[in-house]
């Protein structure tokens, strides 16, 4: 899901973490709790850290269109 979506999307499910709005949808929860079940700390922590500047990097790149 992009910023884009989100911003087209009202009524999108959204959550905020560590300050930065994603979209909350069965899929991403899933795939968040098959990381946590399945990576060692220092790499979740990782492929979250990336995940949300990422989202943080399209949303502030749709704010500027």
């Amino acid at each position: 899901m992009t910023a884009i979506a989100l911003k087209t999307q009202p009524d999108l499910a959204t959550r905020l973490l560590a300050g930065v709005l994603v979209p909350d949808t069965p899929l991403i929860t899933r795939a968040i709790d098959l990381a946590r079940e399945r990576s060692e700390p220092y790499l979740l922590n990782h492929a979250m850290r990336s995940w949300l500047f990422a989202a943080l990097i399209a949303q502030r790149k749709t704010d500027c269109a």
